[in-house]
């Protein structure tokens, strides 16, 4: 599918990666703040996705993917931000946070 066709030059963990941070953003509670306007998870997954095609052969690394697709506007160069309750985060920070815990799930899963 969509991983497999636009991550072909990143490795399988960077994959994995990469479809749980889109997991993450389409099933949050949390809305997506693009240059002002607001965006539920499945929209927002949507355009990061279309972002991550565009991407594609730039990216090497998950980091690569949070910095090119998920972190800020190509047009406008606003960060995007994202909106938990009454907590606003830089893009770039909450998917950097959720990919170190998911690391360190994995982690814990294999040495078990």
């Amino acid at each position: 599918m969509l991983l497999t066709s636009t991550a072909s030059m990143a490795s399988s963990a960077t994959e994995q990666e990469i479809a749980h941070l889109l997991h993450y953003v389409a099933n949050t509670s949390c809305l997506y703040d693009r240059n002002g306007k607001h965006h539920e998870g499945a929209k927002a997954r949507s355009h990061i996705e279309r972002k991550y095609r565009y991407f594609a052969d730039q990216i090497e690394s998950t980091e690569d993917f949070i910095r090119l697709a998920a972190s800020k506007s190509t047009v406008s160069g606003k960060p995007y931000r994202v909106i938990c309750d009454d907590n606003t985060f830089d893009s770039e920070d909450w998917f950097t946070a959720e990919l170190i815990r998911f690391r360190q799930q994995q982690t814990i899963e294999e040495n078990l």
